[in-house]
């Protein structure tokens, strides 16, 4: 008799002892796949602000070699243009892939048609130039300053440095998002806790 009066008070103790441990289970779960998914995500998105970051710094190297040029009349400054061609083209190939939203991929495909256009200028005014011999100045006309100004002031000022740096803004301002989002998520994971 006795037997039965410990089951029955043992027996619904037990069976809220299971129900808590189930619910204690599938509320861990829940977090560890929450977490998991922002922790995803703010990776991906600083991946994404690095590159935008890198391809920026680029860009703005490139430029500054072109405007070397045209004081200085050296070579070597288009030579480091063209050098800075393949890791551009490479960061913006890293970049365009790593977006995800549509204001980031209409910033993007700008930043690519403006990127096309200062190298197919760059690459024509640079074949009109006399061969690479072993002068260290390049006489050029005044038309091919006149591109090589353009290049520098329109097409990597305003058509692929401008949407790199709105990109570069809109992407930081995801990632604040994403912490703020983050930390109210644990303040509610700590008060879930709690209760």
């Amino acid at each position: 008799m006795r037997d039965s009066v410990v089951w029955k008070i043992a027996s619904p103790m037990l069976g809220l002892g299971v129900l808590l441990l189930g619910l204690g289970a599938f509320a861990a779960w829940n977090v560890h796949e929450r977490q998991r998914r922002n922790s995803e995500m703010v990776a991906r998105e600083v991946h994404a602000l690095v590159a935008i970051s890198e391809l920026h710094i680029t860009m703005r190297e490139l430029r500054y070699q072109v405007n070397l040029f045209l004081r200085t009349r050296q070579r070597r400054h288009l030579d480091a243009v063209a050098a800075l061609d393949v890791d551009a083209v490479r960061e913006l190939a890293e970049a365009a892939a790593l977006i995800r939203d549509v204001p980031e991929h209409r910033l993007i495909d700008e930043v690519q048609r403006g990127y096309g256009q200062f190298a197919d200028t760059f690459r024509n005014v640079v074949a009109e130039l006399p061969p690479n011999g072993q002068a260290t100045q390049v006489d050029v006309s005044m038309a091919d300053v006149a591109a090589l100004t353009r290049l520098s002031d329109e097409l990597l000022t305003n058509d692929v440095l401008r949407p790199l740096h709105e990109s570069l803004e809109l992407n930081r301002q995801v990632v604040e998002r994403m912490d703020a989002a983050s930390r109210a998520s644990a303040r509610l994971l700590t008060i879930g806790l709690l209760l």
